[in-house]
């Protein structure tokens, strides 16, 4: 099989270097949406996902730079993970961030969207159950 990328990194004195075979983020399943009262649990398993492809990297923005000769490879994987995170929202919610150029410009912009919402529909349920049980 051909190599997408090859990642070079130094631990510990040794360098290791990583590849990564065609197709291999494409098949990750966007197995939980994103609704939009969901977003604790929808961003931990997003993150554990990508922490297990070993794409963490992604949502936080570090990666090569353009120029460097790793970045179209990785630029290449920023574009499927974006995809999948789109296709792991509701449509109305991946609608809002569809124009967004990184997939950490699309991580920021749900998370202050919903982490604050969140909080919001949280008490709102509480609220509701309250007066139902009265």
């Amino acid at each position: 099989m051909s190599k997408v990328a090859e990642t070079t990194t130094t631990t510990q004195s040794k360098e290791i270097v990583q590849s990564q075979q065609p197709g291999e983020l494409q098949n990750i399943q966007a197995m939980y949406r994103l609704d939009g009262k969901n977003y604790i649990k929808w961003s931990q398993l997003v993150r554990t996902v990508l922490k297990g492809k070993e794409k963490i990297n992604h949502l936080m923005g570090i990666g090569p730079k353009l120029g460097d000769p790793h970045f179209e490879a990785w630029d290449e994987e920023d574009s499927i993970i974006m995809a999948w995170l789109w296709n792991s929202m509701t449509p109305e919610i991946s609608d809002t961030c569809m124009f967004l150029a990184t997939t950490k410009d699309i991580w920021d912009a749900i998370q202050q969207t919903y982490s604050k919402a969140r909080d919001t529909a949280q008490v709102y349920e509480v609220k509701v159950k309250t007066i139902a049980a009265k």
